[in-house]
């Protein structure tokens, strides 16, 4: 099961945010917002282009549609390099929709392209977001966490996977309805062990964005 999902389009989930988290993955198969959802909003200071911390060659150009409150994130090659991940066809390109839970905003991120073309179900994964006007900070739910809460924590809520019993980085495989999803994320929203900070979890801004409509 978990081979057979990355190769129906997880291959291509080369999202810059997750490129250096050892491997490990949360993915949901419902969203994390509905059409019309109250919780969903906008915010324009996502929109730009951003650079990460450290040595990686990828940077985010994030547009959006404030009318439909909607996202598009592309991939690309910090300089316009043409070599590296960031430049595999059809692999960079997401669309993502802002959430308000309580206090905290979190952004569910789908692949668009050629997973989607293929006719394979887009996986959501979903980020806590905090922005300044020069810093995005999207910080990403901890497998670990959740493949080792005890049962009364994820009932209902999804699957851990392993390769074997000794699997160090399993994934975790998210089923609930975006009911569900929307009160679990909710609830454990200030949990620093389920949103862990990754080492390279900060990204800067380079350049503002006009591509707003």
């Amino acid at each position: 099961m978990r081979s057979r999902i990355r190769d129906l389009g997880m291959s291509a989930f080369v999202l810059a945010v997750t490129l250096w988290l050892a491997g490990c993955w949360t993915y949901s198969l419902q969203p994390l917002y509905e059409i019309g959802d109250k919780h969903l909003t906008y915010d324009p200071a996502l929109t730009g282009i951003w650079r990460a911390d450290g040595d990686h060659d990828c940077e985010l150009v994030i547009s959006a549609d404030s009318t439909r409150q909607f996202y598009m994130i592309e991939v690309t090659a910090v300089g316009g390099s043409k070599s590296g991940d960031c430049n595999d066809p059809g692999a960079g390109k997401y669309e993502a929709h802002l959430e308000q839970l309580g206090t905290s905003r979190f952004l569910d991120a789908s692949p668009r392209g050629d997973a989607e073309s293929r006719g394979f179900i887009a996986p959501h994964t979903i980020f806590k977001v905090e922005t300044t006007s020069n810093s995005l900070s999207l910080t990403p739910m901890s497998d670990s966490w959740l493949c080792n809460a005890t049962p009364d924590v994820t009932r209902n809520f999804g699957q851990c996977v392993r390769d074997s019993d000794s699997d160090p980085n399993p994934d975790f495989f998210i089923t609930a309805s975006t009911a569900v999803l929307q009160e679990f994320i909710q609830r454990h929203a200030d949990d620093e062990n389920l949103f862990y900070t990754p080492d390279s979890a900060l990204w800067h801004r380079a350049q503002a964005s006009g591509a707003s409509k």
